[in-house]
């Protein structure tokens, strides 16, 4: 499979993910209603469980390109990527 096509359905599906996800906090009732009742939010700690969601969908996505292209799982073909989720 060419890596192009893979990239490509790859971005194609973080994209709808990131949509639904938008479009379930913005109209679901009891998503709003939840968020409303829960009490005080951290905004900036929000924004950093954001960033590692998003982080580790990033690293997911690397390692499911490598492995469609080497057949190998793992490793991401890029450092930069490999260093997004160093836990194990």
């Amino acid at each position: 499979m060419d890596s192009l096509v893979i990239l490509t359905g790859g971005l194609v599906m973080m994209f709808a993910v990131i949509a639904t996800a938008a479009g379930i906090a913005r109209y679901s009732k009891f998503y709003r209603r939840e968020l409303t009742e829960s009490g005080k939010r951290e905004l900036a700690l929000d924004g950093l469980r954001g960033m590692a969601a998003l982080m580790v969908a990033t690293h997911h996505a690397a390692l499911s390109c490598s492995w469609l292209i080497t057949g190998r799982w793992g490793e991401a073909q890029s450092s930069a990527l490999q260093l997004f989720a160093p836990g194990g």
